[in-house]
């Protein structure tokens, strides 16, 4: 079992971000789902892009990320 209660949290720096947004042809009022959201890096760029009439549903497997993928978003 491990103990998550002393793990320092790194922020991640997501790779060719600009590259995939540009990629993407996202528009204002998309629906996007990152299936791989992580710490929230490129869900972060791709709210911005699609703004609060789009949809962005994020799913990861570590539940800690998803928290902090969402107040990241948020913010």
């Amino acid at each position: 079992m491990v103990n998550h209660d002393h793990v320092e949290i790194i922020d991640h720096l997501p790779v060719l971000l600009k590259e995939i947004v540009q990629a993407l042809a996202l528009e204002v009022g998309n629906t996007v789902v990152d299936a791989t959201a992580g710490r929230g890096g490129h869900a972060q760029a791709i709210a911005k892009v699609i703004g609060s009439q789009g949809t962005l549903v994020l799913l990861d497997r570590d539940q800690h990320n998803l928290v902090f993928a969402s107040e990241r978003i948020r913010s």
